[in-house]
């Protein structure tokens, strides 16, 4: 036994499609957050169904215009909150650089959007290694939604993504990815 912390294996993986590559991406595992969420949407399953229920057989002088108004704004949160939740246990980004197209998708069990872009207006594809602003309570992206170390440029816009990977492992995922497409380096803009 060495007494060395073992080095952690890379949490993406890129793979060869027709025409060009894919990058696989899972998210940031925030697991005290994801345990905090769990916990909080039991209590507010139980919030929901007791106003439901007050709402259906109110109380006299009971304030139902209130209890419908709350309802509206704590059923929204909760579906925050379960959105988040599935994002940060099943959550994952698809990047594919193929034929004329730079597409990023984000999804939760196969549920998502994606974002497609020429890739002749994609640019200068670099690892922004600035900090992250701190979120909540000083975590840095607790919720694991922020945009990710990997930045091109799309016309006057800064494209971003990875929202998973660590800035290490994105400086050698770039360096995988501008071997098998180099036009999107600094050196081809």
């Amino acid at each position: 036994m060495s007494g060395f912390v073992p080095v952690a294996s890379a949490r993406s993986t890129m793979i060869s499609v027709p025409g060009g590559i894919e990058l696989r991406i899972p998210s940031s595992r925030n697991w005290f957050v994801v345990f905090f969420l769990a916990l909080w949407l039991c209590g507010w399953v139980f919030g929901e169904f007791n106003v439901v229920r007050e709402l259906q057989h109110p109380a006299e002088n009971a304030p139902v215009a209130f209890m419908a108004f709350w309802i509206v704004g704590w059923t929204v949160g909760g579906f925050f909150a379960l959105a988040t939740l599935a994002w940060l246990v099943a959550g994952r980004e698809h990047v594919t650089i193929a034929g004329d197209e730079f597409a990023v998708r984000r999804e939760v069990f196969g549920i998502g959007w994606t974002r497609r872009y020429e890739l002749r207006n994609a640019k200068n594809l670099r690892v922004f290694d600035a900090p992250v602003d701190a979120g909540p309570f000083g975590m840095r992206d607790p919720y694991g939604f922020r945009s990710g170390p990997f930045v091109f440029d799309y016309g006057p816009r800064s494209i971003r993504f990875g929202v998973g990977l660590d800035v290490a492992e994105a400086r050698a995922t770039l360096a995988r990815i501008l071997a098998a497409k180099p036009a999107l380096s600094s050196n081809h803009g």
